[in-house]
């Protein structure tokens, strides 16, 4: 567990962390969260971030390792590794930027893009039984699609339903 204050690691605010992650903005001071040590500039694919009914933060951000997950829990937040990527990447790319919402009861919906051999995959994971699910919601076939994987956005309806969009 790291501190909620830790989440300056993903680059959320103004400042720098002296000599701790080169060119990463820290808004409350130096520390480090060892699942985004590695990134750079140049590895990462975007962030998003969600605000639950009760005030809990849900983070979602495409990095060189992969797709990574942090939710608050009180005072702190839990970081997971959603969907690896192997080997690191060196530049941005086959992982798109993700998007995150989370229904009235709590529940966490990720989605996000990645190039496959079968093509550009929309995907959403959430959690089932203590374990994330997988669906895959549509394949963009390869040589169809630029190389940079689409934008992707999600919210949830009134109904409570989640809704993924993407171009």
């Amino acid at each position: 567990r790291a501190a909620l204050a830790d989440l300056k690691a993903l680059g959320l605010g103004a400042g720098k962390a002296a000599g701790v992650i080169p060119n990463v903005n820290v808004p409350f001071g130096p520390a480090t969260v060892r699942q985004v040590k590695s990134m750079t500039p140049q590895n990462v694919n975007g962030t998003a971030l969600a605000v639950d009914p009760s005030g809990g933060f849900h983070l979602a951000w495409a990095a060189d390792t992969g797709l990574w997950y942090a939710e608050s829990t009180g005072t702190s937040f839990d970081a997971s590794l959603l969907q690896a990527v192997r080997p690191r990447l060196d530049r941005a790319g086959p992982l798109g930027p993700p998007a995150v919402s989370v229904t009235p009861s709590g529940t966490p919906w990720v989605a996000f893009i990645m190039t496959t051999a079968r093509g550009q995959e929309v995907t959403v994971k959430t959690p089932v039984a203590g374990a994330w699910k997988t669906d895959v919601l549509d394949t963009i076939p390869s040589g169809s699609a630029p190389s940079q994987p689409y934008r992707v956005a999600s919210t949830i309806s009134a109904s409570g339903q989640p809704v993924v969009l993407y171009s």
